[in-house]
């Protein structure tokens, strides 16, 4: 075989898995945990934070009319938010913990809440005393 053949073959095999290496890079999903009483949101290359001293309310934003899509917003007392999607992973393990952290949070009120919604609803879900 000669060189010009086999580069002809593998050359399109390269660009393809560059290819589908970035798209599955690029269908990463969020990585979002409590570290030392800091919410951390990690997608990619970025990270986000935000401190729970400085947490001032939680809302939840969903659509569920083409398909489900919800948001969590959790905003500090400046007013800055930090957006985390529903299918990020540790999400579940977030709130769950704070249940613990947060006084006068309640993951069993924000279901009853979510319940008692519409098909496209933001719900307050908690507010710092």
């Amino acid at each position: 075989m000669t060189t010009t053949r086999v580069l002809s073959l593998v050359v399109p095999l390269v660009v393809a898995a560059v290819f589908f290496v970035w798209v599955v890079y690029q269908m990463l999903p969020d990585k979002v945990f409590l570290l030392d009483g800091k919410i951390v949101k990690k997608h990619k290359r970025s990270t986000e934070q935000l401190y729970l001293s400085h947490l001032s309310e939680i809302k939840f934003h969903y659509h569920a009319v083409v398909g489900f899509i919800g948001i969590w917003e959790f905003i500090d007392k400046s007013g800055a938010s930090l957006k985390v999607d529903t299918n990020a992973k540790g999400i579940k393990e977030l709130i769950a913990s704070l249940d613990k952290e947060l006084p006068a949070f309640s993951s069993k009120e924000f279901d009853r809440k979510f319940r008692e919604g519409d098909v496209e609803d933001s719900i307050d879900v908690w507010k710092a005393a």
